[in-house]
């Protein structure tokens, strides 16, 4: 339950962050960045497209060296950053 705040802070339900958590690219998380889940799902997998680095704000040669770096738990805790730093829709 220690979750709900973070789930509630991001906008989501509890379920797409613990999905999220586990690694699975859920549907609203994608939405949220403004890019397809696939695109999304591929980034936690280790494959950056240039969707995904345009979400980044940077080069696909820097994203993809940069999720090289982060590993999956960074991937998925940079996700959750984005998600956290965007207004929620009401």
């Amino acid at each position: 339950m220690k979750n709900i705040g973070i789930a509630s802070s991001m906008g989501v339900g509890l379920g797409v962050l613990d999905g999220l958590l586990a690694g699975k690219a859920p549907n609203s998380i994608a939405s949220k960045l403004g890019t397809a889940t696939d695109i999304v799902q591929k980034f936690i997998d280790g494959e950056v497209t240039g969707a995904m680095a345009t979400v980044l704000h940077t080069d696909l040669s820097a994203a993809q060296e940069l999720r090289v770096l982060i590993g999956k738990q960074g991937a998925i805790g940079l996700l959750l950053g984005l998600c956290l730093n965007m207004p929620k829709k009401p």
